[in-house]
């Protein structure tokens, strides 16, 4: 548990949200406790029905516990990955040994994709602790006695993942493999006759939060209800299927084998042992793996796929290796692999340091950042697993690769982030912006990304996020009102004949636009019409875009 703290906070507070989704999900927090408003997300002036509360919520408590917006935003990923860490511990102690638990924390420590998630303000980190909480629910309850309290803690966890992401339904397809070895009464399963009769009745409890929550909304905001109603049955529940090859292959080969790195090195190590204990009929794996292949199947026919959708399965896969690695790690030919691919990867970020030496407009051309010199970092984590990989030779070459990879999530916080926050975040750009403006003039966004709002050191207008452009200049144009101390900032493709381009001023590039500050007496007002009864004009220069 300390060195998951020492590796998933390093760097806490060093930077601000980045994109994509870290800004979002960070400005809706922010506007909660801002607004006080907890029932409705919002995303500025509009309401915000395609995400689950509960992530927000969270983030929120700890933006007023913490009063700080860069450490608050992060913190929940980083709790609920140590809580994933202690139940999977826990579960591996209880199913084998303590010996087999530790191995399945270490394991799941080490491995990127966790390690990424723990660090990034998304709600995947959250969706794994609860799904992570209905599988130990589910296995105390039915494999190590009749526990109806555990049900209660199953089924619970799946409905507070349900806030979460609609996703979260696919922690119950434990069941499908609990049934099928205690039906043919495999080693270690003892499922009490009568359990599943209370794994019906708990049933309930896993759409409790999540009824009670649409409840609330149901009489003041039923528009946002249905909206996220249909948003929570597309992406729970939908079909997202082009290709049938690309969606049955996207999972086992385009993430696992690198996302997974390194429990994915010793898969071809782990599947002969699985197959043979698999026919000593041993429940156990039977249970856990079943469990990975059913979940892995189900979300490659979910739309909207992305890597971070299957880390809810991670857990459950690095229990099921966890008995396997005492063995594995006497292999010479798995400390060999692991000697060589730490060494590849290590030599690979070190070449490209040297490279970027000498050519010194990669950075833009790496991270899209202007400015950017990363080059000292990624040589000196390169320099480091090549040193420790070769000094601990390849008899050692899995704890070489640990000391890689954790030396370099430490200094990715401790170094990276601040030299990559004030691009990534948008500060840079901003505070350009509040020199121009000085103290007393407002601002007002068009088309604006929430880590601009954010990075803002003043309240900011703001105009709409997904209302269609010609409305939110036609807004802007009114707060303006041809007032020089009102400035507003779009990106280059809102610039049209009222905002003109030869009137703006460039401030920089950020999600790949460029952004121009205008100030207020250099666009047209809109005057009322008097010939037609007072009624404002049209805006007619509006449609004219460049």
């Amino acid at each position: 548990m300390l060195l998951g703290a020492l590796l998933f906070s390093a760097g806490l507070g060093l930077r601000g949200p980045w994109p994509s989704d870290e800004p979002r999900l960070a400005f809706i927090a922010q506007q909660i406790v801002d607004s006080g408003n907890w029932l409705v997300l919002e995303r500025g002036p509009e309401m915000y029905a395609r995400l689950g509360p509960l992530f927000p919520w969270l983030t929120a408590a700890l933006i007023e516990l913490t009063d700080s917006l860069p450490i608050a935003f992060l913190l929940t990923s980083i709790l609920s990955a140590l809580g994933t860490l202690l139940l999977t511990y826990d579960l591996g102690k209880r199913l084998w040994n303590p010996t087999v638990g530790l191995c399945a924390g270490l394991s799941l420590l080490l491995t990127l994709q966790f390690v990424l998630q723990a660090r990034t303000a998304q709600v995947d980190a959250l969706l794994a602790l609860f799904t992570t909480l209905s599988v130990y629910g589910f296995a105390r309850a039915l494999l190590m006695g009749h526990s109806s309290l555990w049900l209660s803690v199953a089924w619970g966890a799946i409905g507070l993942g349900l806030l979460v992401k609609p996703t979260a339904w696919l922690a119950a397809l434990v069941l499908l493999p609990i049934l099928v070895a205690s039906a043919h009464e495999w080693r270690q399963m003892r499922v009490h006759p009568t359990s599943w009769l209370l794994v019906a009745l708990y049933l309930p409890l896993a759409v409790l939060p999540t009824y009670l929550w649409l409840q609330a909304l149901e009489a003041e905001h039923p528009v946002y209800r249905s909206a996220y109603l249909l948003h929570f049955l597309h992406r729970g529940f939908g079909f997202g299927v082009q290709s049938w090859f690309e969606t049955l292959t996207y999972f086992p080969l385009a993430v696992i084998p690198l996302f997974w790195l390194p429990l994915a090195l010793a898969l071809p190590w782990a599947i002969p042992a699985w197959g043979r204990r698999l026919r000593r009929r041993d429940g156990r794996y039977l249970v856990l793996l079943g469990f990975v292949l059913l979940a892995i199947l189900v979300a490659s026919f979910l739309p909207n796929k992305s890597n971070a959708d299957v880390l809810f399965v991670l857990p459950i896969f690095a229990l099921a290796l966890a008995p396997l690695v005492p063995g594995l790690i006497k292999r010479d030919s798995v400390q060999r692999s692991a000697f060589g691919l730490t060494l590849l990867l290590a030599g690979a970020v070190f070449c490209v340091a040297l490279w970027g030496r000498f050519n010194y407009d990669t950075g833009e051309l790496l991270f899209g950042l202007k400015g950017v010199s990363p080059w000292n970092f990624l040589g000196t984590i390169g320099l480091i697993g090549i040193v420790a990989t070769l000094w601990l030779k390849p008899r050692r070459g899995l704890v070489g690769m640990a000391v890689f990879f954790c030396a370099t999530w430490w200094l990715y916080g401790a170094w990276a982030y601040p030299l990559l926050n004030p691009q990534r975040s948008g500060l840079a750009m901003m505070t350009r912006v509040g020199k121009i403006l000085g103290e007393d003039a407002h601002l007002g966004l068009i088309a604006p990304r929430e880590q601009i709002a954010l990075q803002a050191d003043r309240k900011v207008e703001l105009f709409g996020f997904s209302r269609a452009l010609d409305r939110q200049r036609r807004a802007a144009r009114v707060w303006l009102d041809g007032d020089e101390k009102r400035w507003v900032l779009l990106p280059r493709a809102a610039l049209d004949d009222c905002f003109k381009r030869e009137d703006a001023r460039h401030v920089g590039r950020l999600s790949r636009q460029n952004w121009y500050l205008l100030r207020g007496d250099r666009v047209p007002k809109i005057e009322s019409n008097e010939s037609s009864g007072g009624a404002p004009d049209d805006g007619a220069c509006l449609t004219s875009e460049r």
